[in-house]
C-alpha cells in the first residue's frame, strides 16, 4: 500500500503577496513530489482556493480541527523549510501532533524546496 504524508508549509502572513508566494511554492513542491511518487495531502495546496471560494477564513485556528484529523489518518509528515516555517503556529502543531502520534517526520531544507522546484511554472 502506498504511503500518503502530509506536507507541512507555512502559509499565513500579513502580507498577500507572501502568501500567494507560499501558495505557489506549495503547489510546485506537490508537483515536484508527484512526479517522484512521493503522494502527499497539503492543506495548503487543497483547501486555500475553496476556501477563497467558499469565503471562509484563513488562519490555523480555523482550520485545525480539520488538520489535526488529517494528520491523525495520513502516514507521515514532511515539513517544508520554507520561509516562515518555524513561526508558523499550524506547521508547529503539526509537527507537535506527528510526535505525540509517532509518525515518521522528514524535513526539506529549502535548498532541496528549491532545487524541486526548479523548472515547474
Amino acid at each position: 500500500m502506498t504511503s500518503i504524508l502530509y506536507l507541512a508549509t507555512s502559509y499565513y502572513h500579513d502580507d498577500p503577496k507572501v502568501r500567494e508566494e507560499r501558495y505557489h511554492i506549495a503547489c510546485k513542491l506537490v508537483a515536484a513530489l508527484f512526479k517522484e511518487k512521493i503522494y502527499v495531502y497539503s492543506p495548503i495546496v487543497h483547501n486555500v482556493v475553496p476556501a477563497q471560494i467558499g469565503k471562509i477564513p484563513s488562519g490555523y485556528d480555523i482550520w485545525q480541527e480539520f488538520d489535526e484529523e488529517m494528520c491523525r489518518k495520513l502516514d507521515g509528515l514532511i515539513v517544508a523549510k520554507i520561509d516562515g516555517w518555524q513561526e508558523s503556529k499550524g506547521v508547529q502543531a503539526e509537527i507537535n501532533l506527528c510526535k505525540q502520534l509517532h509518525k515518521i517526520i522528514q524535513y526539506l531544507e529549502m535548498s532541496k524546496v528549491e532545487q524541486m522546484i526548479c523548472g515547474i511554472k
